[in-house]
């Protein structure tokens, strides 16, 4: 087995008086998991002894060596062996670890509270700071400043807070260093008392907001529940067995979609909005963010994990019916351009949005649904003079998804990909952030910025690069073509 910590006990099924001596292992690298591996000895004639449930169950209680019970949730029997006539050997594998913590029945096995640390979020959060200032006479003072809590409610029975914390503080020290930590608290509160299930999904709910505005992976650090049972008073540590054990990695600020200042804006308008699209964004945000969690070996395999974020974001939230879609675009383009058809841009926009295609197929095409996202209600949200892009990024998909060779020169090549790739995310950040009352313009210029980043990286990266100034202006010299960002 892997490196792991182990605790011995003895251990039963909730509300049975059998018990088994077992030891528990907690593996924490590279994956959470909790491991029971118990002991059923023989007893008379029965020389092959097995555990009772096989399968999944909800509970086993436990007792330490040391006295403290512990509680495993969420069960699973695994592997067993048999030593005929002497022992056989059960493994049980729980999704989660209650330290310190019993119930009666599974009727009581409700929580007031749950007190998560998301994890290196405090320059995101921006609630606490370290502070250091050198006074006239020498001496240097270290003082930590921070802001007051930020509360919302989650939906009726829920609030959650966002709270600095400061711990380890030393009152007097001769050492050669000094460690106290500061970190962000998000505390869950529930009235009445919830049931895990629910805690779970709220904690999954605001991971995913921190990892949308971080553009990063959001990991839990630390877990806690407060049960509704209230004496002694005081918070029960958890255990994770399941998942990869990933730390959150601090993004830059510049990098942010949001923060959660900006989230806290507006009497709480855009958290107010993400409790009400959550649901129907979740798919969307799966793939969205395996752009920045890691896990997509190849930037082809992005492609097509963004291509189908924007497809599936439109027909959630723009559009899924193909007559109402005709019908309003049609309608929305008389509004903008006029009846006209010999009105240019008009004509450009309609063979994008109700080409011959999509007035003969009866479902939305992908071309279409990209169309509306970039022409977004006439504002037009990115690539503004580059019509032919959007067919280019209907051509690579349908090349990899169904491999036609009459594309292949048609598509974006695998140096050019990336960059499209950062067009696509970009995109999806723009409807995303309107979609929580953001405002357009702020969000339009932010993606900007960080697309012009990327740009300026592509030519630098991928050609040959002359010197054209004493700025150091870069510009590209070996005849590539670069992606243009329809400035």
């Amino acid at each position: 087995m892997k490196e792991s910590e182990t605790y011995a006990g003895t251990w039963n099924i909730l509300g049975e008086d059998i018990s088994f001596n077992g030891i528990l292992h907690v593996f924490r690298e590279p994956e959470f998991l909790l491991c029971l591996e118990i002991t059923i000895p023989c007893i008379n004639e029965n020389q092959h002894p097995r555990f009772s449930i096989k399968g999944k169950f909800p509970f086993l209680e436990g007792r330490l060596l040391n006295g403290m019970p512990l509680l495993l949730y969420s069960c699973q029997t695994g592997q067993e062996s048999y030593h005929v006539g002497a022992f056989t050997r059960q493994f049980i594998y729980a999704e989660y670890a209650f330290w310190n913590y019993t119930i009666e029945n599974q009727e009581s096995f409700l929580f007031a509270s749950a007190v998560v640390d998301f994890g290196d979020i405090l320059q995101w959060a921006d609630l606490c700071a370290f502070q250091s200032e050198v006074t006239e006479s020498n001496k240097t003072l270290i003082s930590w400043e921070s802001k007051p809590d930020i509360l919302f409610s989650l939906d009726s029975q829920t609030t959650v807070t966002f709270r600095p914390i400061l711990q380890d503080i030393p009152t007097y020290n001769r050492k050669r260093s000094l460690n106290t930590r500061q970190s962000i608290s998000v505390t869950f509160n529930y009235s009445p008392a919830a049931p895990w299930s629910k805690i779970v999904s709220d904690i999954n709910e605001i991971r995913y907001l921190i990892s949308l505005g971080m553009k990063t992976h959001v990991g839990i650090d630390r877990l806690f529940c407060l049960p509704i049972k209230k004496e002694p008073y005081e918070q029960k540590e958890i255990l994770i067995g399941k998942g990869k054990n990933e730390q959150t990695v601090e993004t830059s600020r510049s990098e942010y979609l949001f923060s959660l200042k900006e989230l806290a804006e507006n009497d709480g308008e855009h958290l107010a909005e993400w409790c009400n699209v959550y649901p129907k964004l979740k798919p969307v945000l799966d793939l969205y963010m395996s752009s920045f969690e890691g896990h997509v070996a190849t930037a082809e395999m992005l492609f097509l994990n963004l291509t189908q974020a924007l497809e599936t974001f439109h027909a959630r939230f723009f559009s899924n019916d193909v007559v109402e879609y005709r019908k309003r675009i049609q309608s929305l383009l008389d509004s903008i351009y006029g009846v006209d058809s010999n009105n240019v841009c008009r004509a450009q926009w309609e063979n994008l949005l109700l080409s011959r295609s999509q007035k003969k197929y009866h479902h939305i095409l992908l071309k279409s649904r990209l169309a509306e996202l970039f022409f977004d209600g006439g504002a037009v949200a990115m690539w503004s003079s580059e019509f032919s892009n959007i067919e280019k990024i209907c051509y690579t998909r349908n090349y990899f998804t169904h491999y036609d060779e009459t594309l292949i020169d048609k598509i974006y090549s695998s140096i050019e990909l990336p960059y499209v790739n950062t067009h696509l995310m970009s995109l999806l950040s723009y409807h995303i952030l309107s979609l929580l009352k953001f405002e357009k313009d702020k969000a339009r210029q932010k993606l900007k910025r960080y697309t012009a980043d990327v740009r300026t990286m592509f030519i630098i990266n991928e050609h040959t690069n002359r010197i054209s100034d004493v700025h150091g202006t870069a510009s590209p010299a070996n005849g590539v073509v670069v992606p243009s960002d329809g400035k």
